[in-house]
């Protein structure tokens, strides 16, 4: 296939993908999905599974399940209410579907998640929170804002979260993209836990603010982040605490703060980067959709 159709062929199927992610609380059709991506119904799954590799149908799946995981161990709501959220008829089906993919039943799951027997978070996490309250502070400040809605250019990076830097140097070495840059704030939106989600299929997308009346530019995506209130969590340091901060925020904060969180995009804003400044003085803000 030739680099630009194969170009062409990808950017239709993230457009593809970028639908599902909003809508898998309902029954998605194979001609509906094909008409979003422009492909024939007759050809459209093959190119899907060729370029994605997974079936339209495991994809789909997949996502639905890991969903399920996160409202599981994040929030109260009832095995029965996720089933019917994530877009099943009942919870016969969602529960065999949901043990077949991680090998336990939703229930058990939540119990053995919260007593942190499957899939527990890096031994770090723990020894840094501990480690500030020794000194006599709380981990992290967690301030309530309200953000507008913003339009952003993005670059999609499938793989483990530190190697994204290949969809950063894509998205920024795109000519024109800095005639419609908005504020210059640079945003990473990390869609997937890698403690539920394998790394290979993690998905990130590297963004930044743009007018909304950009064109699309060749190899880039577009998107609104919602606007509303958002949690927002401000870490000083090298990337690698992201992941400890976010636990933080799952773990302390938002289960005591009477906050559910919003069914749209966690997102980082990066105030800085590692080529200008040093590892400790990297200011990124975490931004976590609440309501």
């Amino acid at each position: 296939m030739r680099k630009r159709t194969l170009e062409e062929y990808e950017s239709r199927l993230l457009k593809v993908q970028m639908y599902i992610q909003r809508h898998l609380d309902r029954n998605l059709e194979l001609d509906e999905l094909a008409k979003v991506a422009c492909f024939s119904p007759f050809h459209f799954h093959r190119i899907f599974g060729a370029l994605v590799g997974e079936s339209l149908k495991e994809y789909i799946r997949r996502l639905r399940l890991e969903r399920s995981a996160a409202m599981l161990f994040y929030g109260d709501r009832g095995v029965s209410e996720i089933a019917s959220l994530i877009g099943y008829d009942n919870n016969q089906s969602f529960s065999r579907a949901f043990k077949e993919h991680f090998g336990v039943s939703p229930r058990d799951y939540r119990k053995l998640r919260k007593q942190r027997q499957i899939h527990p978070p890096p031994d770090c996490v723990d020894a840094y929170v501990f480690k500030l309250r020794r000194e006599g502070s709380e981990p992290y400040e967690v301030k309530v804002e309200d953000f507008p809605e913003r339009t952003v250019a993005f670059v999609r990076h499938i793989g483990p979260y530190h190697e994204c830097i290949t969809a950063w140097e894509k998205l920024c070495s795109q000519p024109g993209i800095q005639t419609y840059l908005k504020s210059g704030s640079m945003i990473g939106i990390a869609y997937d836990d890698p403690a539920v989600t394998s790394h290979e299929k993690i998905r990130y997308d590297a963004c930044v603010e743009i007018d909304q009346n950009c064109p699309v530019l060749d190899g880039i995506g577009k998107q609104k982040l919602p606007g509303g209130k958002y949690a927002v969590i401000m870490h000083r340091g090298p990337y690698e605490g992201l992941y400890a901060a976010g636990q933080y925020f799952f773990r302390e904060w938002l289960p005591d703060s009477g906050c559910e969180l919003r069914p749209s995009p966690i997102y980082d804003i990066y105030y800085n980067c590692a080529k200008d400044v040093p590892p400790e003085e990297l200011l990124t803000a975490l931004c976590f959709p609440i309501k």
